[in-house]
């Protein structure tokens, strides 16, 4: 494992205390930031789950999830030494804990946890089809959501957008992550593409994109080519 993964982001925390979409005060950062989450809670209950939060990042979601998932236990982990120190500093009593661990070598027994959950960070990982593996060794359920691959504005954008290419950032196409999920003993149970708002535009461009995003959710071939973003959870088969 190299630190081309987590470096950017190591550095972001340094300079910051924290991510740059994490704590986006810009209205687009702010409602694709809501929207994410909101799909989070809808693709999956939550309720009393023991979690592992893998790419945890600076903690901001993780205790998003925990308040508004209301899981039993949150882990966290995250290549990143500054992230980790950012999000313990966040703690306030919850049932949560922070380690410095890879996606893709987690150590962690089978079924040690119920549900992964993986938010946007397959697309920076090196070897994102072993971290969902490992995700559904760990966890009979797994959570993932991810810029969607079939946008052809989103690829442009990964090659233009200078905060893109300094992060790494890439897509995957939702056949792709369907197969990693496949692969790895799961059956796809919840999938969806959703969300319009770039997390960085200007406000008027934002307000019109977040409009028009309730119809173009709905529309069959739109929503697969125009969405933000695709989210899935996947179920590890019985292997009774």
């Amino acid at each position: 494992m190299t630190s081309k993964e987590f470096q950017p982001f190591d550095n972001d925390v340094k300079l910051t205390g924290a991510y740059q979409y994490s704590i986006g005060k810009q209205y687009s950062a702010t409602v694709a930031n809501a929207r994410l989450s909101s799909l989070t809670i809808e693709a999956l209950d939550w309720t009393g789950l023991r979690v592992l939060d893998v790419g945890c990042g600076d903690g901001v979601y993780s205790l998003e999830l925990y308040h508004q998932g209301r899981p039993a236990e949150i882990v966290g982990v995250d290549l990143s030494p500054a992230a980790i120190a950012a999000a313990e500093a966040k703690l306030s009593g919850e049932a949560m804990s922070f380690s410095l661990n890879s996606g893709t070598r987690l150590p962690f027994a089978d079924d040690a946890f119920d549900a992964v959950h993986l938010r946007g960070v397959l697309h920076h990982m090196e070897d994102p089809k072993l971290a969902v593996a490992e995700a559904l060794r760990v966890a009979g359920k797994v959570f993932i959501i991810e810029p969607n691959g079939w946008n052809l504005g989103l690829k442009c954008i990964e090659k233009l957008s200078s905060y893109h290419r300094a992060h790494n950032e890439q897509s995957y196409s939702s056949k792709r992550i369907n197969r990693w999920i496949s692969e790895a003993n799961g059956t796809v149970t919840f999938r969806k593409w959703a969300g319009f708002v770039p997390m960085f535009c200007p406000d008027l461009l934002a307000k019109c994109m977040k409009f028009i995003e309730p119809l173009l959710e709905k529309l069959p071939f739109f929503r697969q080519a125009m969405c933000a973003v695709y989210v899935v959870v996947g179920v590890r088969n019985s292997s009774a």
